[in-house]
């Protein structure tokens, strides 16, 4: 069943397929290494990641983090200042206030039953009053998966938690493929109303709730994604169910943003993502998704033989000749463009030609959509130029030197009102030809592929 403050607190129980499996691994597209996702349970036990087989040598193998959050900005002061504020009812308001007798009175009787205290006790009532009706949702919620699963659950040592402390061990980066006050305000930012009437439902079908949040968790335990499925699809009617604006904002729209945020963080290194569970299934999921976007996505279980990319083609000089040979040609054709649009003013000239698809790889087209998706004001200045305007532009002195078989790097001269400028370019060797994959400005030091990831971070 998809209610919503159970999700809310366990996003994280959903599948892909009859399989037993919620451990992924990403591969293809141009990719050098694999990246690994594993979907899980907030709650979940730590232990429980030994019975996930080969999350830990995927963990190993990559490079870097990725959780919904990173744990840094949860767990820094001004991170769980902010949590603090987007739980709180506004200034004046409590929920004596905002609640009517009866609901008032519904919510007083269900914590005398649940903690033996009412909102009379002068703790429970300073804790309590000045919370949204979603925060104090979620903290009943996680007082009843508490109260089930004694010593399991350590606030300090969580089964999210454990990857990104893990990678930090071995000081590999971790990172967020969402800000904090982008997730907060997913989930405490809903209309007043409605939260009101997430919380009775709640209180109402607490007996309900209690029961499906154990098969959901025995399910999750148990890796049986069938079972998940069933229990996730259950509606209990009424209110106490999403509209379908509220799964979207809650998970379909996320799954969105964060596979236009997914290739240029696996470009840069294999990465092991970490996310509830429930982001990675169906025809909105990040697995359909990222198939969608073109990379392979299998089960993985530590058994499958390794990924090895594919081979380039041996940069001797005769190669190194003709990655400058392709800078030549590449220049050659876009320059021929602008200079034409500069003369005729037709700016529809631009319209049928894509140089990026042409002649840029697949990850710095990837890295320039996941920009332009999250900043379309970001491009100020046209890196091909390196300027926002242009006369009479072409290139000289092109040099290109050996990095590997597959990278290699240019400098050249890029000549634009008359004046000289020096560029250097990274190439990599894909589909069958050296493309562009980078564009640093030798003059100002504007690298624009360090700049674009700044920006996802």
């Amino acid at each position: 069943m998809k209610k919503l403050f159970l999700t809310t607190i366990l996003a994280a129980l959903a599948l892909t397929n009859i399989q037993a499996q919620l451990l992924y691994r990403i591969s293809g597209k141009g990719l050098t290494k694999p990246s690994y996702i594993i979907g899980t349970h907030h709650l979940a036990k730590v232990a429980f990641i030994d019975d996930i087989k080969g999350a830990k040598t995927a963990l190993t193998d990559a490079e870097q983090v990725y959780g919904e959050l990173a744990w840094d900005d949860i767990t820094s002061a001004t991170g769980m200042q902010k949590m603090q504020a987007a739980m709180m009812l506004p200034q004046g308001q409590t929920l004596k206030t905002i609640l009517t007798t009866e609901q008032y009175q519904k919510l007083d009787q269900y914590l005398i039953k649940t903690m033996s205290v009412g909102l009379s006790h002068p703790q429970v009532g300073a804790q309590m009053l000045g919370l949204k009706p979603a925060a104090l949702t979620t903290q009943l919620t996680l007082l009843t998966y508490l109260q089930h699963h004694m010593g399991e659950f350590d606030p300090n040592n969580t089964f999210d938690q454990y990857f990104q402390m893990t990678a930090k061990k071995n000081n590999e980066f971790c990172g967020g493929l969402e800000t904090l006050d982008e997730q907060m305000k997913v989930l405490f930012d809903k209309p007043m109303n409605r939260q009101v009437d997430e919380l009775m439902c709640l209180i109402d079908n607490s007996d309900y709730y209690a029961m499906n949040m154990e098969e959901l968790t025995k399910a999750f335990y148990a890796q049986d994604l069938g079972k998940l499925q069933q229990v996730s699809d259950e509606k209990i009617g009424g209110s106490c169910d999403p509209t379908a604006a509220e799964e979207a904002a809650l998970i379909y729209d996320r799954n969105a943003a964060w596979v236009k945020k997914m290739p240029a963080i696996m470009a840069e290194k294999s990465t092991f993502f970490a996310v509830g569970a429930l982001h990675l299934p169906g025809d909105k999921g990040v697995l359909h998704l990222l198939k969608k976007a073109g990379y392979t996505v299998e089960p993985y279980t530590g058994n499958e033989a390794p990924i090895v990319a594919a081979a380039g083609p041996v940069a001797n000089n005769q190669n190194v000749k003709a990655a400058k040979k392709r800078v030549e040609e590449i220049y050659a054709d876009v320059f021929g463009v602008y200079n034409k649009v500069n003369e005729t003013q037709d700016m529809n000239l631009f319209s049928s030609r894509s140089f990026e698809q042409d002649y840029c790889s697949q990850v710095w087209n990837n890295t320039v959509a996941a920009v332009l998706a999250k900043n379309e004001n970001f491009f100020d200045a046209d890196y091909w130029v390196m300027g926002q305007d242009w006369d009479n532009v072409g290139i000289k002195d092109v040099k290109v030197s050996k990095v590997s078989d597959t990278v290699c790097t240019a400098t050249l001269n890029l000549i634009n009102f008359g004046a000289s400028h020096p560029v250097s370019l990274t190439l990599v060797y894909e589909r069958g030809n050296w493309f562009i994959d980078n564009f640093v400005d030798g003059q100002g030091g504007l690298n624009w592929k360090e700049n674009m990831l700044n920006e996802l971070k």
